[in-house]
Formats: C-alpha cells, sequence, structure tokens
C-alpha cells in the first residue's frame, strides 16, 4: 500500500497498542521531499486520532535485500515521544526479522574542550523566546574547520530549528560535508541530566557519517565551570550514533 513512486523504496509498519489493537502504515511519499512521512509516522498518527498513545512494540519491514532498515531518526523522536520502552522490530518480505534494536549508542571518550566552549558560546546566542531553553552547538570538520550553531525558535513550533541543524547546514553551505564531531551545550540546569541531540537532529548527523562523535555539555547557572558528561571541563564522554545493534 506504500505510496513510493520517487524512491521506489516500500516501506510498511505494524503498531501494537497497549489495549492489543493493532495500527498499520506505510510510507507517503511527495514530490517535496520534506513533506514525505515514514511508514512508522503513518502508524502512531493514525493511532493517536484514534485515541491511542500507549504502545508496546512496532514492526517494520522494507523492500530490502541488503540488510535491515531501522527507522531514521524523525521515527524514532516520534516512538519516543510516547515511550522510550516501545520494542521495535525489523523485518524483510521473507519474514526474517531481526529482534528488538534501536537507539544504541556507545559511550567513548576524548578531550575537545575547546569544542564544548565554542559549543557554549553559540548557545548565549540563542533565538528561543518560547521555550526559554538555549541550546548551543559546535561542529567540527574534518579538515579542522569549526562551525557554531544556536536554536532558532519560531511561533509555528514546526518551523524552529535546532543548534545541530543550524550548525549543519552552515558548514554545509559553506562546502564542508565530512565532520569528525559536534559538541551541543545546553543549560537543562533543573535535572542532573544531560539533553542528547533530537531524532531530526541525529538524523542529520549520520546523514554525514555515523561516525560523527557527538559531545554533550550542560551549563551551570553559577560560578563553576560547564560540566560535560565525563567531568569538570576535561574528560567528555561521547554518545556515537548509530543506526541499530
Amino acid at each position: 500500500m506504500a505510496y513510493a513512486p520517487y524512491s521506489k523504496f516500500k516501506v510498511g509498519a505494524a503498531l501494537l497498542c497497549e489495549d492489543g489493537e493493532v495500527v498499520t502504515g506505510c510510507n507517503v511519499e511527495n514530490i517535496s521531499y520534506g513533506a514525505s512521512i515514514c511508514a512508522e509516522r503513518t502508524a502512531l498518527v493514525k493511532a493517536v486520532s484514534c485515541g491511542q498513545i500507549k504502545f508496546r512494540a512496532i514492526a517494520v519491514t522494507a523492500d530490502a535485500s541488503d540488510g535491515f532498515v531501522p527507522p531514521c531518526g524523525v521515527c524514532r523522536q516520534f516512538i519516543v515521544e510516547f515511550s522510550a520502552n516501545v520494542a521495535v522490530y525489523l523485518a524483510k518480505p521473507d519474514f526474517s526479522t531481526l529482534g528488538n534494536k534501536l537507539f544504541a549508542l556507545k559511550m567513548v571518550k576524548r578531550d575537545i574542550q575547546q569544542l564544548v566552549r565554542d559549543s557554549i558560546a553559540a548557545r548565549n546566542l540563542a533565538y528561543c523566546p518560547y521555550s526559554k531553553f538555549q541550546v548551543g552547538a559546535a561542529l567540527v570538520t574534518t579538515d579542522g574547520e569549526t562551525f557554531t550553531g544556536c536554536n532558532v525558535e519560531n511561533i509555528a513550533y514546526g518551523g524552529t530549528i535546532c543548534a545541530e541543524r543550524t550548525a549543519i547546514v552552515k558548514a554545509v553551505s559553506s562546502g564542508k560535508q565530512k565532520f569528525k564531531a559536534i559538541a551541543v551545550a545546553t543549560n537543562n540546569i533543573k535535572t542532573d541530566s544531560f539533553t542528547s541531540p533530537c531524532g531530526p537532529c541525529r538524523q542529520f548527523i549520520v546523514e554525514f557519517g555515523s561516525d560523527t562523535i557527538v559531545y554533550l555539555a550542560k551549563c551551570l547557572e553559577s560560578p563553576h565551570p560547564p560540566r560535560s558528561c565525563g567531568g569538570q571541563f576535561r574528560n567528555y564522554s561521547a554518545l556515537r550514533p548509530t543506526t541499530a545493534s
């Protein structure tokens, strides 16, 4: 049932609701590619419009002979909006399956103090009159050039662009498409957690390289120095986005 006249790549999804109801969806493409909707989101939107907001699992199948196809970053963001515990199963038309695989992030450590500092400086330029949540990003290319970005909000919330995408768009529009790492700084002082890139931003990042390292930093509204995942501004823990496993 998929409508995929441009990519010819058909995808289907079946969403299992908490009460046992199953809602299906397929990808629906548009000549304006950004308006296309994936099968996972089709199923989720159908379910939510019918009053379902609690889900147990989702199965995704695609006609891919060279392996399983995991949800894109935007669909992952849609899924975790309702629960991070939704099991995701990948399948192929021959009924071969891959068990619950999603959101695998491998931790590594690097010292990229200057990149984090650049992301903190960019955070101070954020335009966020609605959320009041400042985010800054600093992206370093494989040839050593750095591009910074901040979140730019819009009263039409869907028109908002995150800091990570701002930095990437600046880099690409300057002729750069190969990146080593990106640092993301926030002022998430209400909890002791760090804020990781949203699904669309992860998708943007892995579009140019799944081995791009992501460093998270948090700015404390106090005289203390900024904190990172790995400690006091010296040793940083990183999240390396992967597609599945």
